[in-house]
C-alpha cells in the first residue's frame, strides 16, 4: 500500500491510471522504479507529440500565464496557483487540492461571473 505522503509527493493521472489498471506496476513506481523498463522509441514519441500539442495549445489563449513553472513544491505551487487566480487571464498547470485530493489544470480560463473553464490538452493516439 501507498501512504499518502507518498502519493501527494508525486502521483501524476497517468501513474494513476496505472493504478487502475495494474496495482503491481503502481507499487514498482513508487518502490522499485529502477525495474519498469524504459520507453521505446515509439512510446518516446507519441510523449514527444503531446509536449508539441500542449506548447501549440497554449497558443490559442494569448496572455496566458505558466503557474509554478519548475517548482515541485506541492504546497508551494497552490500557493503561486492561488495567487496567479487572482489576475483573471488564462493559467496553464495551476494546482488546486480538496478533500485530500491534488490536481493541476492544463488551461484554466476565466468566463463571466467570475466562473473558469478547465480545459484538458490530450494529444490524439498515434
Amino acid at each position: 500500500m501507498i501512504s499518502n505522503n507518498r502519493l501527494k509527493s508525486g502521483t501524476s493521472t497517468a501513474k494513476f491510471l496505472w493504478g487502475l489498471q495494474c496495482h503491481k506496476l503502481l507499487w514498482h513506481a513508487y518502490n522499485a522504479k529502477h525495474l519498469i523498463p524504459a520507453y521505446d522509441t515509439g512510446q518516446q514519441a507519441v510523449f514527444d507529440q503531446g509536449h508539441v500539442v500542449g506548447k501549440l495549445s497554449k497558443q490559442l489563449f494569448p496572455g496566458g500565464i505558466q503557474v509554478a513553472e519548475g517548482i515541485d513544491d506541492f504546497d508551494e505551487i497552490l500557493y503561486v496557483s492561488k495567487q496567479a487566480i487572482k489576475l483573471r487571464c488564462p493559467l496553464f498547470e495551476a494546482a488546486f487540492a480538496f478533500n485530500g485530493g491534488y490536481a493541476r489544470a492544463d488551461i484554466l480560463n476565466p468566463t463571466a461571473r467570475g466562473l473558469w473553464d478547465l480545459i484538458e490538452i490530450k494529444s490524439p493516439p498515434a
